[in-house]
């Protein structure tokens, strides 16, 4: 029996170790959660709060307790899709703030890219954690302009994957609200189909304010001066038949076309003053814009034969412009050697580096980890 016992304690010791290690890891170790609890990185990660429909368009888009429209009297929501105003509903189960993983071993400061999530201890208050993006690296020069990043005086380009990454969702065609008009084409359900066998079937871009702008549906009680933003991509499944032809144009400026039989993920973008294409998440061809030119006039063109649009979604990228109280980005200001430079997504309610009154930037020594995945940090 003791000798059964001997052979037995070995064994029980190392299973013992190897849950202790196990449960280190989960609680203390590389990835751990946390929550959102405020709406400066909406619509990307939202805190606490409640979901709303537009009674107009069926709209449906989440609004965070701090900014939930029932401060005043008589206060209205607004559907930043059809601009239809109406009353806010009761919140009847509030959301949780969204739940975001945070890889601290990627938190090393060599591995640290543009446009990733950081999680970090916030400049103003090290006991509070904070979640913004990137947007400039330790010893670089950036500014805004025109909606974008500049760093060291050039306009910063964002490939595929990173414009999939920080894309902002605009609208999604639906029978109650379409953003297109068509000549020879027809909505039903969840597709555009333009005929374009015997004469040219063509889609204009025509949302209900004429343009896209910054605004945002999380920003229900903020009252802001919203900006215009050029910066557009379009999304959908293509479906065309053998001798079909489907082709962009922006201001009377035609590129190439797609030819078919096609049936394909397919996606244009405005990004940052380049004109991209791509099929199935390939990019086909890539351009820059003409000098002082902006997209108006955005049509799609159907010859030859049938072209099926479906899942039509639209999205902005985010759009970067000064503030009445931002001290920064200052004229030919350059960030220290140990500093990054983050803003909130939201870029009308953040508190950021644009704006924290006793830092230039994120110092090194306050990143936490970087944001891995969301699910349901403080701001």
């Amino acid at each position: 029996m003791h000798d059964l016992t001997r052979k037995l304690i070995p064994p029980l010791i190392a299973a013992a170790a190897l849950l202790l290690v196990v449960r280190t890891f989960v609680v203390v170790g590389l990835v751990v959660p946390v929550y959102v609890a405020g709406s400066s990185m909406a619509p990307t990660f939202c805190g606490p709060g409640g979901s709303m429909v537009c009674p107009s368009c069926d709209a449906t888009f989440r609004v965070g307790i701090d900014q939930w429209p029932d401060q005043w009297p008589d206060a209205l929501a607004r559907c930043v899709e059809c601009d239809h105003r109406f009353v806010p509903p009761t919140i009847e189960q509030q959301l949780p703030g969204t739940r975001v993983w945070v890889d601290r071993l990627s938190g090393e400061v060599t591995s640290l890219a543009r446009w990733q999530t950081v999680v970090f201890r916030c400049p103003e208050d090290a006991s509070t954690l904070c979640i913004k993006r990137i947007v400039a690296l330790p010893g670089e020069a950036i500014d805004f302009a025109e909606g974008d990043i500049w760093i060291d005086g050039n306009r910063v380009v964002k490939s595929l994957d990173q414009q999939v990454t920080v894309r902002v969702p605009v609208h999604r065609e639906s029978e109650k609200l379409q953003y297109w008009q068509g000549d020879n084409g027809s909505f039903e359900s969840d597709h555009w189909t333009l005929d374009g066998r015997q004469h040219v079937a063509r889609l204009r871009f025509a949302p209900p304010l004429g343009h896209v702008t910054d605004d945002l549906p999380a920003n229900q009680s903020l009252r802001h001066r919203t900006s215009r933003v050029d910066d557009l991509m379009f999304a959908c499944r293509v479906r065309l038949a053998a001798g079909a032809h489907l082709q962009l144009s922006l201001a009377g400026q035609d590129f190439d076309p797609i030819d078919g039989p096609l049936d394909a993920s397919v996606l244009w973008s405005t990004f940052d003053h380049r004109l991209l294409l791509a099929i199935d998440e390939r990019v086909v061809w890539q351009r820059g814009w003409p000098q002082d030119w902006r997209p108006d006039g955005i049509e799609l063109a159907a010859t030859g034969g049938l072209a099926t649009l479906t899942d039509f979604t639209h999205y902005r990228d985010i759009h970067y412009a000064w503030r009445a109280n931002d001290l920064r980005p200052a004229p030919k200001w350059r960030l220290p050697a140990d500093e990054f430079f983050v803003v909130g997504d939201n870029q009308s309610l953040s508190f950021d580096s644009r704006n924290w009154p006793h830092a230039a930037g994120l110092p090194t020594r306050l990143m936490v980890g970087v944001a891995v995945g969301g699910g349901e940090v403080k701001e």
